[in-house]
């Protein structure tokens, strides 16, 4: 029975200031002959824990980072289908040049410049980095 309150005595001395304060607290409850005692010194209104209020500041940060990111991501997705489709653009003047057929070959320059204007106002409307 020594052996355990010498570890008790060794335990109580390790804890944090904050956690001592609740500690002491529940102590006073009476916790072995008080059922209605708190379960624990966690339980207790004077625990107070410094690194929990940070995490949370440290979570809305990393939310707020984690928006900022998306909101990026999706500008990002812009400029990637702006290239697409002027890369598409290319292609069919590329394709163009390929048939023997003069109908054909306007007929796709038509298409590639009427697609052209697409890309072309999305450059102009899309947000500046």
């Amino acid at each position: 029975m020594n052996g355990q309150h010498k570890l008790a005595d060794l335990l109580e001395r390790r804890f944090h200031p904050e956690f001592r304060v609740a500690f002491d607290a529940w102590k006073k409850t009476d916790p072995l002959n008080n059922p209605d005692a708190p379960p624990g010194p966690l339980e207790m209104r004077e625990y107070h824990n410094a690194h929990s209020e940070e995490a949370v500041r440290l979570g809305n940060e990393a939310s707020a980072a984690f928006r900022e990111g998306a909101k990026a991501r999706g500008k990002s997705d812009d400029y990637v289908r702006v290239t697409v489709l002027l890369a598409t653009v290319l292609l069919l003047v590329a394709i163009s040049q390929r048939f023997r057929t003069h109908q054909v070959r306007v007929g796709l320059a038509i298409l590639a410049l009427l697609l052209l204007c697409i890309p072309v106002w999305r450059i102009i409307t899309l947000p500046r980095l």
